[in-house]
């Protein structure tokens, strides 16, 4: 089973790692540059596109594409047949498939391309921008895989025995109708050990050049090679012979498969007698030009190496591969071929991690993880998380590589076949079940390993898979629902709306029981819910009362793991579920829907994947109820620097979001409000490294009036806690990439001078599309517009290659230096500053979102807002000690004490009076003057700088009007 969470998590992560061919932030997150995979709408929805415009929409993605130098897009899976194709639902026949499933994979399929571009564009964050244009389903970059094995040299061969095949054996020795699929770095199918195992494509004639099966693959007799060669995109090569090159992992896996068994020679394959279908999609010669970079580990063309081994009737396809990032072309590759029945088993990953990688993480996956075999505990090296499904063990593996020898090997890698041979196994027995079925059989006959949740359900036992009956209950679908049925709040009492499948044999009395992987600040007071029975295929819907409590820690997602058990059979299993949509809340209270986030993100919490809210959408009020329209925010963050210290909750220059504040509260909304109509609060801090950092609450408020209706409110008041250092230099401001129209590449700014308007535009003239801004509410220091594909030029930064620190800084303080884009793909900074925060004060910093049809509205709207005033601001400059003066005059220890170099003294100053500081050493010598002044009641800070000055006893004095007092303070160089 696959952890389960409202939303799915794309990467976020990114770094250009190879020039020319890789970006990627670690070696489990790698793509290649220059490449864009693109899932198109279907036809029905681009017909009422065209309808509604007037115009074929893919004109608007070819316009902003050529911006970036793209060619032709060309299928990614050239030569699939209609979705009615009987060929090919003829050729699984045998199964029990859903055709009509089966018919609507191969519709979404047809409609994924491929295309290569010439710009130095983060394929991440291009495939992000492409994502949201009309026409366009998906885009994302193509992902890189490795494979997953660590060479070492021991003795023994332990699965026969650990997993029980021997006994297995004993019942099923499988069925040479049945084929694992080795999708690697390719086959020696030479060895003595494989050579009779090998698939053999009979729809195919050899030699004819002819494609003969239609599969789109020219005399594919023996399997297909994806690389054959080649490293930069334009150069990349295949073919029909899927021997291997150079690395031998894809045939050591081979053999702990589908070895040739009980030949008295080499060693036994776990599928007994199943054959090997080879299919090559990675392991070329490694480039010596990319040092840090071995293509030879590399698989490159997994997607299609599993379509293709889907679409020539593999029964279970082997994947011991893997890394980082979610791709929903992988996924729907996987999910085609599971309609079809084949069985996608992946391994889990070698780097020790929480984190299973892809394609083993995907729902339609089985993912395998290594357990050793001495101990019965996980292996060091082996991947875990709540996306694990079972564990096999994968150290000292002796199987076959080339040229008729054996190696030992460790890795998941390793563990995956074994698992691959007992899914033969099953089918063998079992040709009518499904892939899901096989899968959640195999984990249903685990054996645990440990009462942890990272570890999947145990180590598989191949006696108990082929000789028992068992149920196998999935969670389908998860939602965290108040008691309205909208999106649970925190601290509101609601449910978790579990929707459960059962893929095995009927339950007869399914108990469930919800757990929460951490008890504090979570309330679940009926966690055990009777299920009863679930026929096979059957589905049920479980509601469990869940209440997050103010005690929770927001930094964490409220995760929960749900213990199925039937008495009668003796089955039991567990899912893992996530709320991940806790720290966001959505106004839509008048014509404005904004989300805001207690992490200092707007719009969406991950701004690449669209996930975690709303973004900005206009809304137009019809019959007493509002229709939407497009979403026009790509990105949205908050943005603080002080003492030159930069915070903020907006994009890296790694392909990633800054996540430099922790949530306090989650977003809490009030309907009516105090002083709106409606009204949101959070808080969140600063990490703090130092002695300096800040504490923030938000405010935000809607208004229904006319008059404000375009707008929304938001409040920052940016607390110091500090009681000895001050907020020096403070700006704020707000970071938004806009995205308005049909084409993000075709979005110009202006300046409204009159009003101190920023704003953003469609520069379509036949646009229907309204203006936005982001306006300052006090004193403004930016108003800057950003060309997010600029290289440079001037003033200007380009953002596609990331948004650095000093961009940032320079954005805070950038008054109106550049204000004017046009045709292009923009952002805009406005912020808020200078200010300079004492002790324990506070600054409040305000500015509104707006929109308007005309820029006349908008102006309307905005100086509304701003005559309204439903709060204060600060104005700029020195701020103190927020509305109260010290009760008391008090002089404070200084801080620290002892100190190195400058130490912080405070003094509490309750009326205007005379103030004198002064630095003595130890005998009674005057060093130096700190102040002698009239000064006002507030918390003062000042600064003793001890540079010049020997290590021993100092002395502060105070002299007011009324008191005198000393201090000591003990300098250590």
């Amino acid at each position: 089973m696959k952890v389960s969470q409202l939303h799915l998590v794309g990467p976020l992560l990114l770094l250009l790692l190879v020039p020319v061919l890789l970006h990627g932030q670690s070696d489990d997150l790698r793509y290649m540059a220059g490449t864009l995979i693109i899932k198109y709408e279907d036809q029905r929805f681009m017909q009422e596109l065209r309808f509604k415009t007037g115009e074929d929409p893919l004109n608007r993605v070819r316009s902003f594409l050529s911006t970036v130098g793209a060619g032709q897009p060309e299928p990614l899976f050239p030569g699939i047949p209609g979705s009615g194709s009987a060929e090919l639902l003829q050729r699984f026949s045998h199964r029990n498939i859903d055709r009509d499933q089966v018919s609507k994979a191969l519709e979404e399929l047809r409609r994924i391309h491929k295309l290569k571009y010439l710009a130095d564009v983060d394929p991440a964050w291009l495939a992000a921008k492409v994502s949201k244009l009309p026409g366009v389903a998906y885009a994302e970059p193509r992902y890189l895989r490795f494979t997953q094995y660590i060479p070492s040299d021991p003795e023994t061969n332990p699965y026969e025995e650990f997993h029980r095949f021997r006994e297995a054996w004993d019942l099923t020795r499988g069925s040479t109708e049945v084929i694992i699929a080795i999708v690697d770095s390719g086959v020696d199918y030479n060895h003595e050990d494989l050579d009779e195992k090998l698939w053999r494509n009979e729809d195919e004639i050899p030699g004819n050049g002819v494609d003969d099966d239609n599969n789109g693959k020219i005399d594919d007799v023996i399997g297909w090679d994806f690389w054959a060669s080649g490293y930069i995109p334009d150069t990349f090569t295949q073919d029909n012979d899927p021997m291997i090159d150079v690395n031998p992992h894809g045939t050591h896996v081979t053999g702990i498969a589908a070895a040739e068994t009980d030949n008295g020679i080499g060693i036994a394959g776990t599928g007994f007698n199943a054959r090997y279908m080879a299919v090559k999609a990675g392991g070329v010669p490694d480039n010596p030009d990319t040092d840090d970079f071995n293509e030879s580990q590399a698989i490159g063309f997994g997607p299609e190496g599993i379509l293709y081994a889907a679409r020539n009737g593999a029964d279970v396809i082997n994947c011991s591969f893997g890394g980082g990032g979610f791709s929903q072309a992988e996924n729907d590759v996987i999910e085609f071929a599971a309609s079809v029945g084949a069985v996608v088993v992946g391994a889990a990953g070698n780097n020790g991690s929480p984190e299973v990688v892809y394609p083993a993480a995907y729902p339609d996956a089985l993912a395998v993880g290594a357990v050793d075999p001495g101990t019965g505990t996980r292996s060091g090296y082996s991947n875990y998380g709540y996306e694990l499904d079972v564990m096999a063990t994968g150290s000292d593996i002796l199987s076959t590589i080339d040229n008729n020898r054996y190696a030992f090997s460790t890795g998941t890698s390793m563990a995956t076949p074994v698992v691959s041979g007992l899914a033969a196994l099953l089918r063998a027995q079992n040709p009518g079940w499904s892939a899901k079925r096989i899968a959640t059989h195999i984990r249903a006959t685990a054996v645990p390993i440990a009462d942890n949740n990272l570890l999947g359900r145990g180590r598989v036992d191949a006696f108990e898979a082929v000789s028992s009956s068992m149920s196998g209950v999935n969670v389908e679908k998860v939602a965290f629902v108040n008691r309205d049925g909208n999106k649970l709040g925190f601290m509101e009492q609601g449910n978790i709306r579990v929707t459960l499948v059962n893929y095995g044999a009927p339950t007869s009395g399914l108990e469930l029981k919800a757990e929460p992987v951490v008890d504090k600040g979570v309330e679940l007071s009926a966690p055990e819910q009777s299920v009863g029975r679930i026929a096979t295929g059957d589905t049920v819907l479980v509601e469990v009362p869940l209440r997050i409590t103010g005690e929770f820690d927001l930094n964490r997602d409220p995760t929960f793991r749900l213990v199925f058990h039937d008495a009668a059979s003796s089955y039991t299993d567990f899912d893992v579920v996530q709320y991940t949509d806790l720290l966001f809340d959505v106004m839509a209270e008048n014509r404005v829907k904004m989300s805001i986030s207690a992490d200092g993100t707007i719009g969406f919490t991950d701004p690449l994947s669209q996930e975690g809210g709303v973004g900005f959408i206009p809304r137009t009020k019809v019959n007493g109820s509002y229709e939407e329209g497009q979403n026009l925010l790509f990105e949205g963050g908050f943005m603080l620097e002080f003492s030159g210290k930069l915070l903020d909750a907006v994009r890296t220059t790694d392909g990633g979001v800054s996540r430099d504040f922790n949530p306090e509260t989650t977003v809490r909304l009030q309907a009516p409000g105090t002083t709106a109509d409606l009204e949101a609060q959070t808080r969140f801090s600063s990490d703090s490294v130092s002695f300096q950092a800040a504490e923030i609450t938000l405010n935000s408020f809607a208004f229904t009036d006319p008059d404000l209706s375009n707008v929304v409110y938001l409040l920052y008041e940016i607390t110091n806690p500090s009681s000895y250092f001050e907020l020096e230099d403070l700006h704020a401001g707000l970071f938004n990439d806009w995205d308005i129209g049909t084409s993000a590449g075709n979005n110009g700014t202006a300046y409204n001078a009159q009003d101190s308007i920023l704003y953003v535009f469609d520069e379509d003239p036949k646009s229907d599309q309204p203006l936005v801004a982001v306006a300052a509410l006090g004193p403004q220091s930016s108003a800057l517009a950003i060309d997010n594909a600029a290289g440079g030029r001037g003033p200007e930064f380009g953002i596609y290659d990331g948004f650095t620190d000093e961009e940032k800084r320079r954005s805070l303080k950038a008054g109106t230096v550049n204000t004017e884009e046009s045709g292009t793909d923009v952002s805009a900074v406005v912020a808020s500053g200078p200010y300079t925060v004492g002790a324990r004060a506070s600054v409040r910093v305000g500015f509104v979102y707006a929109f308007g049809e005309t820029l006349e509205e908008l102006r309307a709207q905005v100086q509304q807002a701003r005559s309204r005033k439903p709060f204060t601001v600060s104005p700029r400059g020195f701020v103190a000690s927020g509305t109260e003066e010290p009760s008391a005059t008090e002089f404070f220890q200084n801080y620290p004490n002892p100190f190195n170099g400058t130490t912080r003294l405070r003094l509490d100053l309750a009326k205007q009076q005379r103030v004198s500081i002064s630095i003595y050493n130890i005998l009674g010598q005057k060093v130096q003057q700190i102040v002698d002044e009239e000064l006002k009641p507030r918390i003062h800070i000042f600064t003793f700088d001890a540079g010049n000055l020997g290590s021993g006893i100092y002395f502060a004095r105070l002299i007011t009007e009324s008191r005198s007092e000393t201090i000591k303070l003990v300098l250590v160089k």
